[in-house]
Order: structure tokens, then C-alpha cells, then sequence
């Protein structure tokens, strides 16, 4: 298939996202974590420059190799793919659109997940509630393709979203300082329950998982560990935790 015969779905029309939703949901700590340490290393960057024709984007002193994955147009409320847009289609933005077809083309989930083949579809309430509408594509996207970290900005009639892939940008740590804070705001925006959030942050970066009767263990390398006790509804009620400095990221 070439990009303008996938199919496009109409604004307005019903779709389900809550699959979608429910996947970049629980990544929320992951994706909320590593921008909060990317916005750390990056600094003051009061504005930006994007080159759609080599994928650079400028943010203050850092020129930084990202991928265009794709807009939410506020007036139609739909989401349209950088390759599944006219302006964007040709092999002269391949530099900066390869990601958005890697997920169509190459990824494991594109048959599981009717978004990726899908140029262009309507924007829901279950992409647009907590925050930025898209934000749960977006999440689902990083966990996809490994990002160090995202951006968005807004355009006028839209926002775009991109990952960032560029090896200047350290890989995110898991900070056992910042994890109890991080957690209770990703539950409440991501509206994902607190043990599946939790959870999927500790499978990613490769951490001690325990359930217990009122709630659960994480566990770090170092010794670290936070107990997280749950109330009725599955919200976290108290965290008690043990630092140590070898597990704590340093300042960046």
C-alpha cells in the first residue's frame, strides 16, 4: 500500500481508543519521569525550531535528532499521521516521518492497534481527557519506539507531537526520590489504577515488583524500596520508602 491508500476516518464518526488509551495510560509514570529529566537537561528553552527536512530540533543550545509522528487538528478533532499528510508524504521528509512508518509498517503491535494503519481518524474522549488531547497516543508511541523523550507544540489551528532519538539525551533513570510525587499525579491525569501503573514502571526499567495484602513493594538495585499502601479504591493512600544514594540520579 502507498501512504494515501490507508484508509481515514471521518471526524465525527464513533470510534473505540479505549485500548489505545489504556495502554499509553499505564505508561504514564515512564513517559512523565523521563520528561521531567529531559526538561531538567534541557533547561531554559523558551522556544523552538523544527527542520522537517532533516528531523533537527532546536531547543536553546541543543540541536537534537527527533521524529514527527503526527497533528491533532483542533478544528476537525482528528488525528492525522505525518506520512498520511499530502505535505509530509514524500521521500524528501523521510528523515523525519521513518518513525510514524516504522509503527505502520515494521511494528509488532501495528496489527493490534488499528491506529497505526490509519492516516487519519477522530480524536475521542478517550484521547482527549487528563491534559493535552492525544496524550495517551503519545505515550503509547514512546513506549513503542523507546524515545528518550517527547515534544509537543502548538502550531495555530494544531499541536504536533514528536519523540526524540538523539544520543545526546541520556537515558531516563528511575528516581526512587521523585517516584511517590510522579505516581499520585500520573494516576490522577492517566485515570489508570495505581498498581497497573506502578507495575509497568517497574517491568521497564527492571525493578523489584511485589503485590501485597493492602498494596505493594518496589524495589531498586541499590536498596532502595518504597511500601505503597492502597486504599478501597485502588488509590495510593501512603508510601513509605528507604533511600539509599546509589539508586537517587544525580542532578543533570
Amino acid at each position: 500500500m502507498t501512504d494515501a491508500t490507508y484508509p481515514t476516518i471521518d471526524s465525527g464518526t464513533p470510534v473505540d481508543h479505549r485500548d489505545l488509551h489504556r495502554f499509553g495510560g499505564r505508561h504514564a509514570i515512564v513517559v512523565n519521569e523521563a520528561q521531567e529529566q529531559f526538561a531538567s537537561w534541557i533547561g531554559e528553552a523558551p522556544d523552538y525550531e523544527l527542520d522537517l527536512g532533516t528531523g533537527i530540533l532546536q531547543l536553546g543550545d541543543k540541536r537534537l535528532k527527533a521524529q514527527l509522528l503526527g497533528s491533532h487538528s483542533y478544528g476537525a478533532g482528528t488525528w492525522l499521521w505525518a506520512w498520511g499528510n499530502p505535505a509530509y508524504g514524500t521521500d524528501g521528509y523521510r528523515a523525519v516521518t521513518d518513525a510514524a512508518r516504522w509503527l505502520r509498517d515494521e511494528s509488532p503491535d501495528r496489527e493490534r492497534a488499528w491506529q497505526l494503519r490509519t492516516a487519519e481518524f477522530p480524536v475521542d474522549e478517550a484521547l482527549s481527557e487528563g491534559g493535552v488531547a492525544g496524550w495517551p497516543l503519545l505515550y503509547a508511541c514512546f513506549a513503542w519506539l523507546r524515545a528518550r523523550a517527547t515534544y509537543t507544540f502548538s502550531y495555530g489551528p494544531g499541536r504536533a507531537f514528536l519523540t526524540i532519538h538523539d544520543e545526546q539525551v541520556p537515558w531516563p533513570r528511575p528516581d526512587p526520590v521523585a517516584l511517590p510525587r510522579v505516581a499520585i499525579d500520573s494516576a490522577s491525569a492517566s485515570g489508570t489504577p495505581a498498581a497497573e501503573l506502578l507495575e509497568t514502571y517497574a517491568a521497564w526499567h527492571g525493578l523489584g515488583f511485589e503485590r501485597t495484602a493492602d498494596g505493594l513493594v518496589i524495589r531498586y538495585p541499590g536498596g532502595s524500596r518504597h511500601e505503597v499502601r492502597l486504599d478501597e479504591r485502588g488509590r495510593i493512600a501512603d508510601v513509605r520508602s528507604t533511600l539509599v544514594g546509589a539508586d537517587v540520579p544525580p542532578p543533570r
